[in-house]
């Protein structure tokens, strides 16, 4: 902790339990190596960290570690709270330890979970020559401390869109949902987010190659089939090789029900 924290008056100081769960890395295109994933945390009781070895299966390495931890969070001036930076690093190691390689990292700033409750999402890994996801279950519950505070917007820069950028704005709803409670509960506390389900749907129109209009009876169709699973479900199945449908048979449908009108 740095000497100007002392200085800083304690209205001004929030405490946060941070509880994350680092579940697996998904979508890796290597076949040999340990693998595991150093953590380093501002503003933490514990500042770092590391998960075990762990083996290569199926194009993915799992370790369900859990990081359970203290933040101190500071309340800017303008009355957002500071940023509370978690830098994630995957290592692979070969000839036992011999050979050390970095796979990807991964910076997030924690003060943009606030009030989200546990929210689970997949996120691509930086400075990687690999296109793999880490799937990454975050919730930062408020414990002591000034309630009056605003929580920075959550960036969605980093964050696996592909296939679940057409089921967003459910989860989207939900995280909304998540927040208002969050409000009810603590009454002057507010928070600013912002939300953009539009350009996630012009991202997919655009990497599909199809029309708006089609996009969105893609879409329709898509969570007509998806059910009752949740986003994290399908993403999880397409990673997984699991999921059957196809975009093409979707839109066969859509014109099947088009047809129907004439």
């Amino acid at each position: 902790m740095s000497f100007s924290s002392f200085v800083i008056p304690r209205n001004r100081k929030v405490l946060f339990e941070l509880e994350i769960l680092i579940e697996e890395l998904a979508n890796v295109p290597l076949v040999a190596g340990q693998y595991y994933i150093k953590w380093k945390l501002k503003n933490g009781k514990k500042t770092n960290g590391a998960t075990e070895r762990a083996s290569i299966k199926y194009h993915s390495i799992v370790w369900c570690y859990k990081l359970h931890n203290s933040v101190q969070i500071i309340i800017a001036k303008d009355g957002v709270l500071t940023p509370c930076e978690l830098s994630i690093k995957v290592k692979q190691e070969l000839n036992g330890g011999k050979e050390v390689n970095n796979i990807g990292k991964l910076l997030l700033n924690l003060s943009e979970y606030v009030g989200l409750n546990s929210m689970t999402r997949r996120y691509l890994l930086q400075d990687s020559k690999i296109n793999s996801t880490l799937k990454l279950t975050i919730n930062m519950k408020h414990t002591s401390g000034n309630f009056t505070f605003k929580v920075p917007p959550l960036k969605k820069t980093q964050i696996f869109g592909g296939i679940a950028g057409i089921i967003s704005e459910r989860t989207e709803r939900q995280d909304d949902e998540r927040s208002i409670k969050f409000r009810q509960n603590f009454g002057i506390h507010y928070m600013a987010r912002s939300r953009s389900a539009t350009s996630l749907r012009s991202a997919y129109s655009q990497a599909a190659q199809i029309s708006p209009t089609t996009s969105s009876l893609v879409a329709n169709s898509f969570l007509r089939k998806v059910g009752d699973k949740s986003p994290t479900d399908v993403v999880d199945e397409i990673f997984m090789g699991t999921a059957v449908l196809r975009i093409d048979e979707v839109i066969d449908d859509n014109k099947s029900d088009h047809s129907a009108f004439f």
